[in-house]
């Protein structure tokens, strides 16, 4: 099977015997790991083991999907990159859909505890939503926690964080490690009591 060209494993990759499928497979994922792992970082902002993860999804995806391959429309490679591209975007909605509430409760929450309001609730809330907060930046690994004080607090641009951190050209980088910070930080203040919901609820 190894010593068989590209073309020839497409046709067996999209053809009706399992095994032999399967084999070919394993072959054409061998021959192009590195350029779909290069993708799959890429995609993921750098992150690795977020990128292990999509390619993760992808393998398992181009099996599952396999009879909706062509070999006369694409090169095998190209179909492989365009279902890990639609799983990424998928990842993405699923982040942003689970994490969409919390992560605009605790834009208010984190903003309300700098506003100037001096009643009483809001000063207990926040003397204690802001030892918490403090304690879940704490507890964040950088680059995640230098990329959500850079861009949270001091308002530098996705752009401009990813520069000064040497995270990657464009915005990407550091955007997506943004997220990824922003829903930890709701995850940990959850896990110390702190519903963002009701939180919110305090502006």
């Amino acid at each position: 099977m190894n010593r068989r060209s590209d073309i020839e494993l497409q046709t067996l990759y999209a053809g009706s015997d399992n095994v032999v499928a399967r084999e070919a497979l394993e072959v054409m994922m061998c021959r192009n790991a590195l350029k779909l792992r290069d993708k799959a970082r890429r995609l993921c902002g750098f992150d690795q083991n977020e990128a292990d993860d999509l390619f993760g999804e992808m393998s398992v995806l181009v099996w599952e999907r396999r009879l909706k391959y062509s070999p006369g429309d694409a090169p095998w490679i190209a179909w492989a990159i365009r279902v890990m591209c639609g799983c990424a975007a998928d990842r993405r909605k699923r982040r942003r859909g689970k994490f969409a509430s919390s992560v605009q409760s605790l834009g208010d929450a984190i903003v309300m505890i700098a506003s100037s309001e001096t009643s009483p609730e809001i000063l207990a809330f926040r003397e204690s939503f802001d030892a918490a907060v403090s304690e879940c930046l704490a507890e964040l690994k950088d680059p995640l926690r230098s990329v959500f004080v850079k861009h949270f607090y001091e308002e530098q641009t996705f752009e401009k964080v990813s520069e000064s951190l040497q995270l990657g050209s464009g915005p990407t980088p550091a955007k997506y490690r943004y997220d990824q910070a922003v829903e930890r930080l709701a995850k940990c203040l959850n896990n110390k009591g702190y519903g963002l919901d009701d939180a919110s609820t305090m502006k």
